[in-house]
């Protein structure tokens, strides 16, 4: 369901400046890099994170990255879980399966 798109406002990230994107120099963080694709940013910024990177809500123009969204979010949790099950998240969602 994620890779056919239909869960794609819950992957929206919501995040909240700290000061003027165009102070932030040494370390970009994903939310700065979508502000500065804004004329007029604010301190809340709603994005995506594209094949092409961090893009804002409001001016995405590029395909989600869902390998992004299923290594990244989904992964990690679902792993904490299916540990205990003795299987993972990698193992049930892999096209190609394991023959032995």
């Amino acid at each position: 369901e994620v890779l056919a798109g239909m869960h794609d406002p819950a992957l929206l990230y919501r995040k909240r400046l700290r000061k003027p994107p165009e102070e932030y120099t040494k370390n970009v963080p994903p939310h700065v890099q979508a502000a500065k694709k804004l004329e007029t940013p604010g301190y809340r910024i709603e994005y995506f994170i594209t094949v092409h990177g961090p893009e804002p809500r409001q001016a995405r123009s590029s395909p989600l990255d869902y390998a992004h969204y299923l290594d990244r979010q989904l992964a990690p949790a679902a792993d904490s879980i299916l540990d205990f099950l003795g299987t993972s998240f990698h193992a049930l969602t892999d096209p190609q399966q394991d023959l032995f």
